[in-house]
């Protein structure tokens, strides 16, 4: 028997299994950790930026940061503006079949005002890359006769298996925009 045959099977039969152990190890991580999936950091901001001829210009803008390391394929984003005129009264928001602990301190914003489709008309996917940042950015004229917008933002990806429905709303006062008057 060859001490050096015995040696080198016996390096053999380790490398291989350290190589298992760490493909064990690696599969292991990348499923607890959900490696395979997109992470999302899904945001709206929405501010007004000048006052003019009873109009008030707001900025919105919905972003999608994929700090993941797999791309987002959505196949829905919208964008939709409700307001809260300087008359309307004051209506609790109540939904059938929830339980509405705190319904009389929740408002239901009465008027559209604006809805977007944020994919564009011919498109049917949009692709955020790993580690970026996509920012859209929509203009709309509101009357100041509006005293609040809610602006409610939408998506979910292109996937047939899982809908995951990501959602993010921002409430504002229209009121004319720091350090100016009404021109």
């Amino acid at each position: 028997m060859d001490w050096v045959n015995v040696i080198s099977v016996f390096a053999d039969v380790a490398i291989a299994g350290v190589a298992v152990a760490g493909l064990i190890w690696a599969v292991i991580k990348f499923r607890t950790r959900e490696e395979h999936l997109p992470r999302i950091q899904f945001d709206i901001t929405a501010k007004v930026i000048d006052i003019h001829n009873d109009h008030a210009v707001v900025i919105i803008e919905p972003s999608i940061d994929n700090k993941g390391n797999v791309p987002l394929n959505i196949g829905h984003f919208e964008t939709n503006v409700f307001g809260f005129l300087a008359h309307d009264s004051f209506i609790p928001y109540v939904e059938e079949g929830l339980n509405n602990l705190n319904k009389e301190s929740r408002l239901r914003l009465h008027h559209l005002i604006h809805s977007q489709n944020m994919m564009g008309k011919n498109c049917k996917c949009i692709i955020v890359r790993p580690n970026t940042l996509q920012v859209y950015n929509i203009m709309i004229s509101i009357p100041i006769t509006m005293r609040y917008i809610r602006v409610y933002s939408e998506f979910f990806e292109d996937d047939k298996e899982k809908r995951v429905l990501y959602t993010k709303a921002v409430a504002i006062k229209i009121e004319a925009p720091q350090g100016e008057s009404e021109k």
